[in-house]
């Protein structure tokens, strides 16, 4: 009985992780894309990566889901850049585009 009971309660824990993971890569390939259109460039392959997770505190103290995503973007068509994007729960704190600059700020 301990036995059936256990592996309910992990069949239950990674069911609630898989839709929460989810939901976070959804909510981070959206701010992929708002960070594309802010700087005119274009978001690639529409998609996101996940790169790590880890547990972090958050704020108030708790333990919370820290992620790093990658995807890539173009400027131009000949290049593709990779960027970074930060969440902790379902709040995406850093989209990072590196060191790209756009045509019009080489001097």
């Amino acid at each position: 009985m301990n036995a059936e009971f256990f592996l309910v309660i992990l069949m239950i824990a990674g069911m609630a992780y898989w839709l929460n993971a989810i939901r976070c890569k959804e909510i981070a390939r959206e701010a992929g894309k708002r960070a594309c259109g802010k700087y005119n460039v274009s978001f690639l392959d529409d998609t996101v990566v996940i790169e790590k997770v880890r547990l972090r505190r958050n704020l108030q103290g708790s333990l919370a889901l820290y992620r790093e995503y990658s995807f890539e973007f173009t400027g131009d068509i000949d290049t593709r850049y990779k960027a970074k994007l930060i969440m902790l729960d379902y709040w995406v704190k850093d989209v990072d585009l590196g060191v790209y600059r756009s045509p019009d700020e080489v001097v």
